[in-house]
């Protein structure tokens, strides 16, 4: 039987993965927390380094440069032409952003094993994970460990629905039994509680992309398993209508009317 690695818990600690330009992490660091944010894509990092410079130079923020990998070695990188936020490491993810009319090129940059980051780190409180069809590498990783954080959440699979079926049975092995679905197309629309439960009670305006409120300051009851797929049943038929691959999307001007949300899959275990 395979030993389990040990990390140390640190509740005042978030893993922002896939930090974009810093949208969560600043929102995160407002809050209170420290945070290690990974970012692949080398213009974003540069953009996170200027806009964030105070908390990486008192030690709040951590910046790890890098895509989330299996090895510690150069991967390619897919860097989408029009939208920052669709950069991956997955080529059939950058093949599906051509039917959006959005080119990639591609560069090479270096791998992290997510496991690296947590021994280097500790486990963190919660763990955002939005790293455009890599982030079941941050969760098989996880399992390798003897503790988890409270909280994670991920993008959630919208194509497959044996892939999504995965997700939740790894969400499971790792001991998570509560869960929320939530929407991230308008997620500029949240406002944090006047009470929060998560850090510092502050103001803040999420910006469009954003993964927005985490743990207890998130909206709505927690579901079981049985009723988080409840949820996703519904949401898949949506697909069918006015997802990436719908006859509908395949229509410019109706693309532009009619469009489907995406979903972000909260977890917890406490």
């Amino acid at each position: 039987m395979k030993s389990l690695l040990r990390a140390v818990k640190n509740p005042n600690l978030i893993f922002d993965v896939g930090a974009h330009q810093g949208e969560d992490s600043l929102f995160y660091l407002q809050k209170g927390f420290d945070v290690v944010a990974v970012e692949a894509n080398p213009s974003l990092v540069s953009s996170i380094q200027k806009r964030l410079r105070t908390f990486i130079q008192n030690g709040r923020l951590k910046l790890v440069e890098g895509a989330i990998a299996e090895q510690n070695q150069s991967v390619a990188f897919f860097v989408n032409d029009s939208l920052s936020v669709w950069g991956t490491t997955c080529p059939d993810w950058a093949q599906r952003n051509e039917v959006f009319n959005t080119a990639s090129h591609k560069i090479d940059v270096q791998g992290v094993p997510f496991g690296d980051i947590i021994q280097e780190n500790g486990m963190p409180h919660y763990i955002k994970i939005d790293i455009e069809g890599a982030d079941l590498l941050c969760l098989e990783s996880l399992l390798d460990f003897d503790t988890q954080p409270n909280f994670i959440s991920i993008e959630s699979e919208k194509k497959s629905w044996e892939k999504l079926l995965y997700e939740f049975e790894l969400l499971q092995k790792l001991g998570y039994n509560r869960f929320k679905v939530v929407s991230q197309k308008h997620i500029q629309d949240q406002s944090c509680p006047p009470q929060t439960k998560e850090g510092l009670n502050i103001n803040f305006r999420f910006e469009e992309g954003s993964s927005g409120l985490f743990g207890h300051d998130l909206p709505g009851p927690w579901l079981d398993y049985t009723e988080a797929i409840h949820v996703y049943k519904k949401i898949f038929r949506v697909y069918q209508w006015f997802g990436d691959e719908s006859f509908i999307n395949k229509i410019p001007k109706l693309r532009n009317v009619f469009s489907a949300s995406w979903y972000d899959t909260h977890a917890t275990r406490i």
